[in-house]
């Protein structure tokens, strides 16, 4: 949000909904919806790593992206603003089948804390979550 401009209403509804556990996956569900992943994502279904660090939330989609670039840029904030909604996640990963002339059958990305933190020029120490910086990762 602008200095002095109330925070949009999807970053409070994203606020409000906020996880404390990667392993809600219903929770992790609400969140997914909010931020109408299906319209970039597609078809796909999430998988979590739980069982030990580092926790790992990952969507893995269906089809072949029609244009890499444009779905990864679009993961990348999708992703940013999960960990940031999801108090114990590490990272968020997504992969995706790429064309068969390719040697690898998907291709896998991941964003993790370092990224987000990165992302907002603060540190760990700093970091606190309020909806005016889901407005900055919104913004991406």
């Amino acid at each position: 949000a602008v200095e002095g401009q109330e925070a949009s209403s999807l970053a409070r509804e994203l606020y409000r909904n906020r996880n404390p556990y990667v392993g809600n996956a219903s929770q992790n569900g609400r969140l997914v919806q909010l931020l109408e992943m299906g319209e970039t994502a597609g078809n796909f279904h999430m998988e979590l790593e739980t069982r030990e660090e580092p926790y790992v939330l990952r969507i893995v989609m269906a089809d072949i992206p029609e244009d890499e670039k444009v779905l990864n840029q679009q993961m990348t904030r999708h992703s940013l603003l999960l960990l940031a909604l999801i108090d114990n996640a590490d990272a968020i990963q997504w992969t995706y089948p790429v064309p068969a002339q390719f040697e690898s059958a998907a291709a896998l990305h991941q964003v993790d804390r370092d990224d987000l933190y990165e992302t907002l020029e603060v540190d760990l120490a700093d970091f606190e979550l309020t909806p005016d910086v889901l407005d900055r990762l919104l913004a991406l």
